[in-house]
């Protein structure tokens, strides 16, 4: 169908019914965050006309999951990109993207936010399996969808930025009984997200002893002294290599929310792979959903992308 509700509409129409997602919404982390930050505003609700939005769902790790398709209204077979929530892995749903992911559309892209199992249903790893599976299925109907599953983008927001980069640089082989989950990204956007579990700084906030259960711990199924080996699985920068995808960090003011980015960049570096940064120092944590910052998120995302692509073409 076309697109043509606002886009606030479409997105508090598209809200998960899920309780357990229901703490982390648009409506929500807006209440939390304009009192301190009085710039900040809902993202631009003029409508976007000629997109195609569709609703599916995609065999999961444990059950089926929902997954939104935006893409241009017409038959041009384009680059994806598979735009993973946050939430701190236990809560949210694709809705909250839904803006960014319309506004993303509208520069020549197949976007799919897919829901994935969130930590109140089972711990890592079942999120990323989940994330890979979504993002096989919408490879075998790339005809139906008129994408070009070879000009992979995997991008994420917080969690989501940790999920899309540990499937990124991993390739899916998270273990030798990980090969169903093959992924070949050519281009990561990391959003907010970690890079390393273990540095002082995650486990500051990550694994803050003044809290019996954190975000981190809920998901990973302990405290980092208690299954370390764990935290270090799910650390995207344990996979870094020759393979990986070409880089964007975007991030807001807090540095906690991007622990491990600057070793990340320097291994990247090392092996001439592509990776920049865009810093809006002073903005919050969910800055891409908001203005003024959602508008310059989505033309860096694109940039990024659209110029990447081009210098894989020409070799």
């Amino acid at each position: 169908m076309k697109h043509t509700l606002p886009l606030i509409a479409f997105l508090l129409s598209g809200i998960s019914n899920h309780v357990h997602s229901a703490s982390y919404t648009l409506e929500n982390t807006y209440k939390k965050l304009k009192p301190r930050y009085s710039e900040l505003h809902l993202p631009d609700d003029s409508p976007i006309s000629n997109l195609n939005v569709e609703q599916h769902t995609y065999p999961g790790k444990l059950r089926s999951q929902s997954i939104t398709i935006i893409r241009p209204n017409n038959n041009t077979v384009l680059p994806l990109i598979v735009l993973v929530h946050g939430g701190g892995w236990g809560s949210g749903s694709p809705a909250i993207l839904q803006t960014l992911a319309a506004k993303l559309a509208a520069k020549g892209f197949v976007v799919a936010t897919p829901a994935y199992t969130l930590s109140d249903e089972a711990q890592y790893p079942a999120s990323i399996h989940d994330i890979a599976l979504a993002t096989q299925w919408l490879k075998s109907n790339a005809s139906r969808f008129h994408l070009n599953a070879e000009k992979l983008t995997l991008a994420g927001s917080s969690a989501g930025g940790q999920i899309a980069a540990l499937l990124a640089y991993s390739h899916g082989k998270l273990s030798n009984q990980s090969a169903s989950l093959a992924v070949n990204a050519r281009v990561l956007i990391n959003i907010d997200g970690l890079s390393d579990f273990t540095t002082p700084l995650a486990l500051r906030y990550e694994n803050d002893k003044s809290k019996a259960v954190t975000s981190a711990s809920k998901w990973l199924g302990g405290r980092y002294e208690e299954v370390p080996a764990i935290w270090q699985h799910a650390s995207p920068i344990n996979y870094i290599s020759n393979t990986s995808p070409a880089t964007l960090f975007i991030n807001g003011g807090f540095a906690r929310f991007y622990a491990g980015k600057k070793t990340v960049q320097e291994q990247l570096t090392e092996r001439g792979i592509t990776n920049k940064e865009h810093v809006f120092k002073e903005a919050p944590h969910c800055f891409w959903l908001f203005h003024p910052w959602q508008n310059n998120t989505v033309e860096l995302i694109s940039e990024f992308i659209n110029k990447q692509l081009a210098v894989d073409s020409s070799r």
